[in-house]
Order: structure tokens, then C-alpha cells, then sequence
């Protein structure tokens, strides 16, 4: 039989254990809610959309440029990328300074070879077109009665330039074999001034260059220039009769055309 003394104490031990095990349970829960908290916040800051940020955000940046320390901070912070970035944009524009000046000097030297190729070939406009000519018996007779030159048809090659149009008048290319007799040809081009003569003997020049010169000539029928030519690849004008010989380009021509 047990004691009534022993059981009472042992209903007592049991009792704490209850308690005291309830008040970790109570404890667990507590910590489990303030777990949960941050969370909650977490994800509502989720739930914040473009929109919404984009409308506080104005507000948030204001605020923090009242603050001299922020502005400072953030000047710090943004000096050694904005040093970079001046360094690479300072190289670029040095590469592409060297980069025009590259492509400058390639265009003058294919300028000067361009120039060599046409060295031994001459324009001439103004001999009568017809439809099946002997294009170089033509040219040698043209030579021997206007500019009092004797040449062969050996000599040199030519060819009509474009497609033969009735009425139209092509320009004649020549390329002659032999620069000396190339130039006796070119200075015929003085006769041809003196005598009125409505034939023109050109440098056979480059398309930039031609258009100076057909400028040039526009000019002369309007009687703003007394002279326009052509030498060694470049357009030359005497504005008067007594004015020395210039060289010129589409700039210089539009001024004289307004004077």
C-alpha cells in the first residue's frame, strides 16, 4: 500500500513538468511569430510594383540631396567611373583623329596615283558625233587642220564616251602613247581659244575635279570669270583679263558666281 505522503509529492514533480513544459511551448510560439514578422514585411515589399517605386522614388532622391553629406558621398563615389569614363572617351577621339588623318593621307595617294593613270590622257569636247566614225582618223585630221599637229593613228588610242545618242555630242577620251606628244596635243587648246574654236581639249580629270571645271565654265558663259583651265590635274580661273591665274574649287566658285 502506498504512501499518502509519497504519492502527493510525486502528483506535485508532475505537475511542474506539465507547467513547465507548457511555458516552452508558449515560448516556441512566441519566437515562431516574431520569425514571422520580417517575412510579412518581405513580402509586401514584394507586392510593391514599378509603378509604385517609380512614384515614391522622386520624393526619396529629393530628400536625400538636402543632405550635403549624401551629395558629397555620392560625388566620391561617382568621381573614379566619371575619371574612366574620360579616359576612354579621350582615346576614342584620339583614334579618330588619327583614324581621319589615316584616311586623308590613303585618299591623297590614290588622288596621286589616279592622276598618274590619266597623266597621258586628254578630254575633248565639241568634235562632230556621227554613228559608226573612224573615231582616230578623225582625231588625227582634227589635229592636223586645228591645232596644226601631225600625228598618227599609232600614236594613241581613243573611244567615245557613253552610248551614241542622235543629236548629242559624246566627249572623246584620248590616251596617247608618248607624254611629250601628249602635251603638243594639250597646248593646241590655245589655238583653239585664239581661233573661237566651240572644241575643248581637257585633262582627262577626276569626277570631283570635273565638276570644277564644268562649274568654272558655267561661269565664263555667264561672264563672271574671263577665263577657266585646266593643268596638271587641277582647274584654274582668271576672273579678268589681267588677273593672275588661281586655283580654285566649288567654294571659290560659288563666291565669284555671287560677286
Amino acid at each position: 500500500m502506498s504512501n499518502p505522503q509519497e504519492t502527493q509529492s510525486q502528483t506535485k514533480l508532475d505537475l511542474f513538468v506539465i507547467k513547465g513544459k507548457r511555458n516552452r511551448e508558449e515560448d516556441e510560439f512566441c519566437d515562431a511569430l516574431e520569425a514571422i514578422k520580417p517575412r510579412e514585411k518581405r513580402d509586401k515589399m514584394a507586392a510593391m510594383t514599378t509603378d509604385d517605386f517609380l512614384k515614391i522614388m522622386p520624393n526619396i532622391l529629393k530628400e536625400a540631396f538636402k543632405d550635403k553629406q549624401v551629395v558629397a558621398s555620392l560625388q566620391e563615389a561617382v568621381r573614379p567611373l566619371l575619371e574612366t569614363q574620360s579616359k576612354k572617351i579621350n582615346k576614342l577621339e584620339k583614334d579618330l583623329s588619327d583614324t581621319k588623318a589615316k584616311l586623308q593621307e590613303l585618299h591623297k595617294e590614290l588622288q596621286s596615283e589616279q592622276n598618274q593613270r590619266l597623266a597621258l590622257q586628254v578630254r575633248v569636247v565639241g568634235i562632230q558625233d556621227d554613228n559608226n566614225e573612224r573615231i582616230q582618223d578623225k582625231i588625227v585630221n582634227f589635229a592636223k587642220e586645228k591645232i596644226n599637229l601631225t600625228i598618227a593613228t599609232a600614236d594613241f588610242s581613243a573611244f567615245r564616251m557613253g552610248k551614241y545618242q542622235d543629236g548629242k555630242m559624246r566627249a572623246i577620251t584620248i590616251r596617247f602613247n608618248d607624254m611629250n606628244l601628249r602635251n603638243k596635243f594639250y597646248r593646241g587648246r590655245e589655238k583653239l581659244f585664239k581661233t573661237k574654236e566651240r572644241v575643248f581639249i581637257n585633262d582627262d580629270l577626276p569626277p570631283k575635279t570635273a565638276k570644277v571645271l564644268t562649274e568654272g565654265r558655267k561661269l565664263k558663259r555667264e561672264n563672271k570669270i574671263y577665263k577657266v583651265w585646266t593643268y596638271r590635274g587641277q582647274v584654274y580661273v582668271k576672273k579678268k583679263e589681267k588677273d593672275e591665274p588661281k586655283e580654285v574649287d566649288l567654294a571659290d566658285l560659288k563666291d565669284m558666281s555671287q560677286t
